[in-house]
């Protein structure tokens, strides 16, 4: 016989109310001394009986829980089975409530909750809704169940209207703080750009607007290496992927912060991290090169200065004396390389990068990459003074400078004569040797054609 539809939602309701209470509750098993694994299985089994709408049978294995609770205590078993892993549980509990929550504004709230398990690693994080005030999350440990919730997030994100996307960032934005850590939000964030869709882009613009701003304000030099990564991912694909809400002023802030952060990074060379976030750096400026060229022309003030930040993260520090041991650096060729592209890029602009119309002819279009080289040709003598300083304070491995050079040599292609012999003219004795070296491996092996 079947349940009548008004039953069946009371049905639901009251088992979603036993279910946020297990889910509150769930810190017990890493602080009481119960029958650990008999309980674990006990939960597992209503996570089954929930997912198939077996609520009779979920009500039995409920009261079943509660009798564990009082039973004789006995100290948890120390095991890495998956079947005594409280942060299973913990993960499977989120994704089955994500279910029951599905359709109604209580998704928001449960997203929020749940990223909160990602944030931290050594405490329980309480964040519950009011109707469920005084619960508990656990904060996760295991990368194989921040996985699975992130993973989760992304799904429930998936099935939000774009006017709950909009109200689920908006709210994000008001609740968080550039200075705090909140890798669970970061996650959120970076779940809605990857979901919203072309036609969503409108009803989306402020509240992606407000993000990138936001991104950028986040002080990464200071930040949790996840959460830089994080940050950078999310800005990447704002950039690639609506590049309609960026405007002159995200672009701007953009190569403000590459400016900042750059320095933080030299000053942690030996660090893994430090050269992650390196080319992740050099990557966004690159996504800016390729799909916003038209908003850097008359920005060389920020671009260059960014550039030179970049450039002396590559270089090895002598030591103070010569009795000090050699400074060691984590930056490799490959980096070098990464780098360079941005050069290359940056002199040699495509077709596609400059124009903002396509109904143009061929030599309009030709006249507007001539135009881009000779602007970048007329500011990056300052980044060609920065690389002869950072020779005299540093050095780059042989293989460094060999990934270096195809950029170097671009750099080199865009200036004129003019704009080379008043650099030289403002450069000390010191930097004037190394850059005649450089030129003379210009000429000598680059495309210098003689005019």
């Amino acid at each position: 016989m079947e349940v009548p539809t008004k039953e069946k939602s009371q049905q639901k309701y009251r088992n979603e109310i036993a279910l946020l209470e297990i889910a509150r509750n769930i810190d017990l098993f890493a602080h009481w001394s119960i029958d650990y694994t008999n309980s674990v299985k006990i939960l597992r089994q209503l996570s089954r009986c929930i997912l198939r709408q077996d609520f009779d049978h979920f009500s039995l294995l409920s009261r079943r829980l509660c009798e564990t609770y009082t039973q004789n205590k006995i100290t948890p078993p120390t095991s890495n089975s998956e079947d005594c892993d409280v942060e299973y549980v913990a993960a499977r509990l989120a994704r089955l409530q994500s279910k029951l929550a599905e359709g109604d504004d209580g998704l928001l709230s449960h997203i929020k909750e749940v990223s909160s398990m990602l944030n931290s690693q050594d405490t329980l994080v309480t964040s519950l809704p009011d109707s469920t005030a005084g619960g508990q999350r656990l904060a996760l440990r295991s990368p194989r169940q921040k996985a699975h919730t992130i993973q989760h997030i992304q799904e429930a994100i998936s099935t939000l209207t774009a006017g709950r996307k909009d109200k689920l960032l908006d709210e994000l934005l008001h609740d968080s703080t550039a200075d705090r850590s909140d890798i669970g939000m970061l996650h959120v964030l970076r779940a809605i750009v990857l979901s919203t869709k072309n036609e969503e882009v409108e009803e989306l613009r402020s509240s992606l607007s407000r993000s990138f701003t936001f991104l950028c304000q986040r002080p990464w030099q200071n930040s949790d290496f996840q959460e830089s990564m994080l940050s950078m991912q999310s800005l990447s694909a704002i950039l690639q992927r609506q590049p309609r809400v960026i405007s002159q002023w995200h672009i701007d802030n953009l190569l403000a912060t590459i400016t900042v952060v750059s320095p933080q990074l030299q000053a942690k060379k030996t660090e893994r991290f430090s050269t992650m976030l390196f080319t992740g750096l050099c990557r966004l400026y690159l996504i800016i090169l390729r799909t916003h060229r038209a908003k850097i022309g008359g920005r060389y003030h920020l671009v260059v200065p960014a550039l030179q930040s970049l450039l002396r993260c590559l270089f090895i520090p002598y030591g103070r004396s010569a009795t000090d041991a050699e400074p060691t650096s984590a930056f490799t060729e490959q980096h070098a390389a990464e780098y360079s592209r941005i050069l290359t890029a940056l002199c040699d602009p495509t077709v596609s990068s400059v124009t903002r119309s396509k109904k143009r002819s061929y030599s309009e279009l030709n006249d507007e990459t001539k135009k881009a080289r000779s602007i970048a040709g007329q500011h990056l003598p300052y980044l060609i003074m920065e690389y002869c300083c950072c020779h005299l304070k540093g050095r780059l491995t042989p293989e460094m400078r060999m990934s270096l050079i195809p950029g170097l040599w671009a750099v080199l292609e865009v200036m004129s004569k003019d704009a080379m012999k008043t650099m030289n003219a403002a450069m000390d004795s010191s930097s004037r040797s190394v850059f005649k070296a450089l030129y003379d491996d210009f000429r000598r092996t680059g495309k210098w054609n003689g005019g």
